[in-house]
Protein backbone atom coordinates (compact mmCIF):
# COMPACT_ATOMS: atom_id res chain seq x y z
CA UNK A 1 0.00 0.00 0.00
CA UNK A 2 1.43 3.36 -0.36
CA UNK A 3 1.17 6.51 1.26
CA UNK A 4 2.01 9.93 0.47
CA UNK A 5 2.30 9.43 -2.78
CA UNK A 6 -0.51 11.06 -5.52
CA UNK A 7 -0.71 9.85 -9.06
CA UNK A 8 -3.41 11.87 -10.97
CA UNK A 9 -2.50 11.01 -15.00
CA UNK A 10 0.56 9.69 -15.97
CA UNK A 11 1.52 10.55 -19.81
CA UNK A 12 5.05 8.41 -19.99
CA UNK A 13 6.78 7.21 -22.77
CA UNK A 14 6.14 3.11 -23.78
CA UNK A 15 8.91 1.10 -23.28
CA UNK A 16 10.39 -1.57 -24.86
CA UNK A 17 10.24 -5.19 -22.61
CA UNK A 18 12.65 -7.35 -23.75
CA UNK A 19 11.35 -10.74 -21.44
CA UNK A 20 13.06 -13.64 -23.65
CA UNK A 21 16.21 -12.24 -22.52
CA UNK A 22 18.98 -14.63 -21.08
CA UNK A 23 19.68 -12.46 -18.24
CA UNK A 24 19.22 -12.73 -14.47
CA UNK A 25 15.81 -10.59 -13.63
CA UNK A 26 13.94 -11.98 -16.95
CA UNK A 27 12.92 -9.01 -18.37
CA UNK A 28 15.20 -5.99 -19.77
CA UNK A 29 13.20 -2.56 -19.97
CA UNK A 30 14.63 -0.20 -22.13
CA UNK A 31 13.49 3.34 -23.59
CA UNK A 32 11.70 3.78 -26.99
CA UNK A 33 13.70 7.02 -28.33
CA UNK A 34 12.96 9.37 -31.14
CA UNK A 35 9.16 10.56 -32.13
CA UNK A 36 7.82 7.31 -32.49
CA UNK A 37 7.35 7.01 -28.42
CA UNK A 38 3.56 7.00 -28.09
CA UNK A 39 1.79 9.16 -24.95
CA UNK A 40 -0.95 6.73 -23.35
CA UNK A 41 -2.64 8.02 -20.55
CA UNK A 42 -3.21 5.86 -18.17
CA UNK A 43 -6.88 5.14 -17.62
CA UNK A 44 -6.82 3.32 -14.27
CA UNK A 45 -3.45 3.36 -11.60
CA UNK A 46 -3.81 -0.12 -9.20
CA UNK A 47 -1.63 -0.67 -5.94
CA UNK A 48 0.15 -4.01 -6.69
CA UNK A 49 1.23 -6.31 -4.37
CA UNK A 50 4.74 -7.37 -4.28
CA UNK A 51 3.32 -10.94 -5.82
CA UNK A 52 1.24 -9.07 -7.87
CA UNK A 53 4.25 -6.97 -9.86
CA UNK A 54 6.56 -10.55 -9.99
CA UNK A 55 3.28 -12.09 -11.69
CA UNK A 56 2.62 -9.60 -14.88
CA UNK A 57 6.59 -9.36 -15.00
CA UNK A 58 6.81 -13.24 -15.32
CA UNK A 59 3.60 -13.14 -17.49
CA UNK A 60 2.70 -10.48 -20.15
CA UNK A 61 5.19 -8.41 -19.11
CA UNK A 62 5.27 -4.30 -17.48
CA UNK A 63 6.57 -1.13 -19.00
CA UNK A 64 7.28 2.11 -18.54
CA UNK A 65 9.05 1.19 -15.14
CA UNK A 66 10.72 3.68 -13.03
CA UNK A 67 12.02 3.60 -9.59
CA UNK A 68 12.33 6.07 -7.56
CA UNK A 69 13.79 4.58 -4.66
CA UNK A 70 10.98 4.05 -2.30
CA UNK A 71 8.43 2.74 -4.77
CA UNK A 72 8.19 1.02 -8.76
CA UNK A 73 5.59 2.84 -11.34
CA UNK A 74 4.41 1.74 -14.44
CA UNK A 75 2.49 -0.18 -16.82
CA UNK A 76 1.13 -3.50 -18.32
CA UNK A 77 2.52 -4.19 -21.55
CA UNK A 78 -0.33 -5.57 -22.69
CA UNK A 79 -2.83 -3.10 -21.49
CA UNK A 80 -0.48 0.21 -21.46
CA UNK A 81 -4.03 2.37 -20.13
CA UNK A 82 -3.51 0.26 -16.76
CA UNK A 83 -0.74 1.85 -14.91
CA UNK A 84 0.63 0.59 -11.28
CA UNK A 85 2.84 1.76 -7.88
CA UNK A 86 4.19 -0.93 -5.88
CA UNK A 87 6.73 -0.08 -2.28
CA UNK A 88 9.98 -1.73 -3.12
CA UNK A 89 9.88 -3.19 0.18
CA UNK A 90 7.69 -5.11 -1.02
CA UNK A 91 9.41 -6.44 -3.96
CA UNK A 92 11.92 -7.93 -1.24
CA UNK A 93 9.63 -9.76 1.21
CA UNK A 94 9.98 -13.78 1.43
CA UNK A 95 8.78 -15.82 -1.07
CA UNK A 96 7.21 -12.98 -2.63
CA UNK A 97 9.14 -13.31 -6.32
CA UNK A 98 8.52 -17.31 -5.79
CA UNK A 99 4.52 -17.12 -5.74
CA UNK A 100 4.74 -14.12 -8.61
CA UNK A 101 6.47 -16.67 -10.52
CA UNK A 102 5.39 -19.68 -9.80
CA UNK A 103 1.50 -17.86 -11.08
CA UNK A 104 3.13 -17.00 -14.33
CA UNK A 105 3.88 -20.64 -14.58
CA UNK A 106 0.51 -21.57 -14.12
CA UNK A 107 -1.21 -18.98 -16.94
CA UNK A 108 1.52 -20.04 -19.42
CA UNK A 109 0.78 -23.60 -19.05
CA UNK A 110 -3.11 -22.96 -20.02
CA UNK A 111 -1.85 -21.95 -23.49
CA UNK A 112 0.13 -24.64 -23.96
CA UNK A 113 -1.41 -26.69 -27.02
CA UNK A 114 -3.47 -29.89 -26.00
CA UNK A 115 -3.22 -31.34 -28.76
CA UNK A 116 0.77 -33.10 -29.53
CA UNK A 117 0.38 -31.92 -33.16
CA UNK A 118 0.19 -28.28 -32.82
CA UNK A 119 3.49 -28.64 -30.23
CA UNK A 120 5.25 -26.63 -32.60
CA UNK A 121 3.66 -24.72 -34.82
CA UNK A 122 0.92 -23.20 -32.35
CA UNK A 123 2.01 -20.00 -32.25
CA UNK A 124 0.56 -19.12 -28.73
CA UNK A 125 1.79 -22.20 -27.30
CA UNK A 126 5.07 -21.67 -29.09
CA UNK A 127 5.42 -18.18 -27.14
CA UNK A 128 4.42 -20.00 -23.68
CA UNK A 129 7.03 -22.46 -24.31
CA UNK A 130 9.58 -19.85 -24.67
CA UNK A 131 8.50 -18.07 -21.42
CA UNK A 132 8.68 -21.05 -19.41
CA UNK A 133 11.84 -21.78 -20.30
CA UNK A 134 13.07 -18.36 -19.00
CA UNK A 135 11.07 -19.35 -15.83
CA UNK A 136 11.89 -22.22 -15.18
CA UNK A 137 15.47 -23.74 -17.38
CA UNK A 138 12.88 -26.51 -17.99
CA UNK A 139 12.38 -27.69 -21.29
CA UNK A 140 9.27 -30.62 -22.54
CA UNK A 141 8.04 -31.42 -25.49
CA UNK A 142 4.70 -31.59 -24.49
CA UNK A 143 2.14 -30.61 -22.14
CA UNK A 144 1.98 -33.97 -20.29
CA UNK A 145 5.51 -33.88 -19.64
CA UNK A 146 5.58 -29.98 -18.54
CA UNK A 147 2.45 -30.98 -15.95
CA UNK A 148 4.20 -34.38 -14.35
CA UNK A 149 7.26 -31.68 -13.85
CA UNK A 150 4.98 -29.42 -12.41
CA UNK A 151 2.98 -32.03 -10.04
CA UNK A 152 6.66 -33.57 -9.10
CA UNK A 153 8.20 -29.97 -8.04
CA UNK A 154 6.11 -27.09 -7.84
CA UNK A 155 6.10 -27.53 -3.40
CA UNK A 156 9.83 -27.08 -3.70
CA UNK A 157 10.41 -24.63 -6.23
CA UNK A 158 12.22 -21.12 -4.90
CA UNK A 159 13.42 -17.98 -6.91
CA UNK A 160 17.12 -17.74 -7.34
CA UNK A 161 18.64 -14.28 -7.63
CA UNK A 162 21.92 -16.32 -8.68
CA UNK A 163 20.42 -18.62 -11.23
CA UNK A 164 17.89 -16.28 -12.09
CA UNK A 165 15.12 -18.27 -12.54
CA UNK A 166 12.97 -20.81 -10.70
CA UNK A 167 15.07 -23.95 -9.08
CA UNK A 168 13.72 -26.91 -7.15
CA UNK A 169 15.35 -27.37 -3.43
CA UNK A 170 16.66 -30.97 -4.37
CA UNK A 171 17.24 -31.16 -0.56
CA UNK A 172 13.52 -29.94 0.21
CA UNK A 173 12.29 -32.13 -2.31
CA UNK A 174 14.35 -35.75 -1.40
CA UNK A 175 13.40 -35.13 2.08
CA UNK A 176 9.24 -34.68 1.05
CA UNK A 177 9.15 -31.45 3.09
CA UNK A 178 7.30 -28.73 1.25
CA UNK A 179 8.58 -25.23 1.30
CA UNK A 180 6.11 -23.67 3.32
CA UNK A 181 6.08 -19.79 2.34
CA UNK A 182 5.46 -17.11 4.76
CA UNK A 183 2.36 -15.57 5.85
CA UNK A 184 3.44 -11.92 4.74
CA UNK A 185 3.29 -9.16 7.21
CA UNK A 186 1.20 -6.16 6.30
CA UNK A 187 1.45 -2.51 7.36
CA UNK A 188 -1.21 -1.17 9.31
CA UNK A 189 -2.27 1.12 6.35
CA UNK A 190 -2.79 -2.14 4.39
CA UNK A 191 -4.96 -4.01 6.85
CA UNK A 192 -7.07 -1.11 6.67
CA UNK A 193 -7.02 -0.76 3.07
CA UNK A 194 -8.66 -3.85 2.79
CA UNK A 195 -11.05 -3.43 5.65
CA UNK A 196 -12.15 -0.62 4.10
CA UNK A 197 -12.76 -2.63 1.20
CA UNK A 198 -14.21 -5.59 2.44
CA UNK A 199 -11.75 -7.52 1.57
CA UNK A 200 -10.26 -9.06 4.47
CA UNK A 201 -11.96 -12.77 6.15
CA UNK A 202 -10.91 -15.02 8.37
CA UNK A 203 -9.14 -12.46 10.73
CA UNK A 204 -8.23 -14.06 13.75
CA UNK A 205 -6.29 -12.97 17.13
CA UNK A 206 -2.86 -15.03 17.77
CA UNK A 207 -1.27 -14.18 20.75
CA UNK A 208 0.49 -10.58 19.49
CA UNK A 209 -1.11 -10.75 16.04
CA UNK A 210 -3.75 -10.21 13.98
CA UNK A 211 -3.89 -13.22 11.28
CA UNK A 212 -6.95 -13.67 8.18
CA UNK A 213 -6.60 -13.12 4.58
CA UNK A 214 -6.87 -10.09 2.40
CA UNK A 215 -8.09 -10.19 -1.49
CA UNK A 216 -5.49 -9.45 -4.31
CA UNK A 217 -5.55 -9.67 -7.71
CA UNK A 218 -4.92 -13.22 -7.40
CA UNK A 219 -7.06 -13.98 -4.88
CA UNK A 220 -6.97 -14.17 -1.14
CA UNK A 221 -3.85 -13.88 0.56
CA UNK A 222 -2.77 -14.74 4.01
CA UNK A 223 -1.10 -11.94 6.43
CA UNK A 224 -0.46 -11.29 10.07
CA UNK A 225 -0.36 -7.81 11.48
CA UNK A 226 1.01 -7.05 15.21
CA UNK A 227 -2.53 -5.85 17.24
CA UNK A 228 -0.83 -2.96 18.34
CA UNK A 229 0.04 -1.77 14.78
CA UNK A 230 -3.58 -1.43 13.91
CA UNK A 231 -3.78 1.48 16.92
CA UNK A 232 -1.92 4.17 14.58
CA UNK A 233 -4.69 6.37 13.68
CA UNK A 234 -2.33 8.00 10.97
CA UNK A 235 -2.10 4.32 9.61
CA UNK A 236 -5.93 3.84 9.11
CA UNK A 237 -6.49 6.92 7.78
CA UNK A 238 -4.13 6.69 4.89
CA UNK A 239 -5.67 3.33 4.32
CA UNK A 240 -9.15 4.67 4.44
CA UNK A 241 -7.83 7.27 1.85
CA UNK A 242 -6.70 5.35 -0.79
CA UNK A 243 -9.98 3.03 -0.64
CA UNK A 244 -12.35 6.28 -0.91
CA UNK A 245 -10.00 7.00 -3.96
CA UNK A 246 -10.37 3.22 -4.83
CA UNK A 247 -14.31 3.21 -4.48
CA UNK A 248 -14.51 6.96 -6.26
CA UNK A 249 -12.20 7.24 -9.31
CA UNK A 250 -11.62 3.22 -10.10
CA UNK A 251 -15.32 2.82 -9.41
CA UNK A 252 -18.43 5.30 -9.23
CA UNK A 253 -16.52 7.52 -11.54
CA UNK A 254 -16.13 5.11 -14.06
CA UNK A 255 -19.22 5.08 -16.93
CA UNK A 256 -19.17 1.27 -16.94
CA UNK A 257 -20.12 0.45 -13.21
CA UNK A 258 -23.81 0.56 -13.05
CA UNK A 259 -27.01 -0.08 -11.37
CA UNK A 260 -26.73 -2.56 -8.44
CA UNK A 261 -22.97 -2.67 -8.57
CA UNK A 262 -22.92 1.38 -8.76
CA UNK A 263 -25.24 1.52 -5.98
CA UNK A 264 -23.22 -1.05 -3.63
CA UNK A 265 -20.15 1.07 -4.14
CA UNK A 266 -21.69 4.57 -3.54
CA UNK A 267 -23.70 2.69 0.15
CA UNK A 268 -19.93 1.54 0.75
CA UNK A 269 -18.90 5.34 0.54
CA UNK A 270 -21.64 6.81 2.77
CA UNK A 271 -20.72 4.39 5.71
CA UNK A 272 -16.76 5.57 4.50
CA UNK A 273 -17.64 8.98 4.76
CA UNK A 274 -21.13 10.23 6.36
CA UNK A 275 -21.77 11.86 3.48
CA UNK A 276 -25.24 11.18 1.85
CA UNK A 277 -25.02 11.69 -2.18
CA UNK A 278 -26.84 9.72 -4.30
CA UNK A 279 -25.35 10.79 -7.62
CA UNK A 280 -21.80 9.47 -9.20
CA UNK A 281 -21.51 13.18 -10.51
CA UNK A 282 -21.96 14.41 -6.63
CA UNK A 283 -19.03 12.04 -5.16
CA UNK A 284 -16.53 13.11 -8.06
CA UNK A 285 -17.13 16.22 -7.17
CA UNK A 286 -16.89 16.10 -3.36
CA UNK A 287 -13.46 13.68 -4.19
CA UNK A 288 -12.03 16.69 -5.87
CA UNK A 289 -12.82 19.20 -3.22
CA UNK A 290 -11.96 17.64 -0.58
CA UNK A 291 -9.40 14.72 -1.26
CA UNK A 292 -6.75 16.71 0.32
CA UNK A 293 -8.14 17.54 3.22
CA UNK A 294 -9.30 14.60 4.52
CA UNK A 295 -8.82 13.18 7.88
CA UNK A 296 -10.17 9.95 10.43
CA UNK A 297 -13.47 11.41 12.93
CA UNK A 298 -12.34 11.32 16.30
CA UNK A 299 -14.24 7.90 16.57
CA UNK A 300 -11.71 6.66 14.18
CA UNK A 301 -14.94 5.31 12.09
CA UNK A 302 -14.62 6.93 9.10
CA UNK A 303 -13.77 9.80 7.01
CA UNK A 304 -14.27 13.45 7.00
CA UNK A 305 -13.27 16.49 5.21
CA UNK A 306 -11.38 18.87 7.75
CA UNK A 307 -12.33 22.22 8.34
CA UNK A 308 -10.46 25.07 6.36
Amino acid sequence: MLSGMHISVWRLHILQVGCLAAVVGICIVGVVQGAEANDIECREVREFSGVNYWFWQGYLGVADVIDNGVALTGRLSHEPGICFQVLRSELHEPFVRTRGYKLAVLEWFKRLPIEPEQWETDPAGRTAQQHLRILTRQDFSSREQWTRWWVENNDYLLWSDAAGHLIVDEKAKLAKSPIAEEIGEITATQYWFWQARDWLKDTREDGAFIRGQGWTEHGYQKFRIPKGALTDRTAKEEGYKEAVKGYILGGVALPELKDAALEQFMARLRDLTGESYQKREEWVEWWNEHKDHLVLSTDGQRLVAEAR
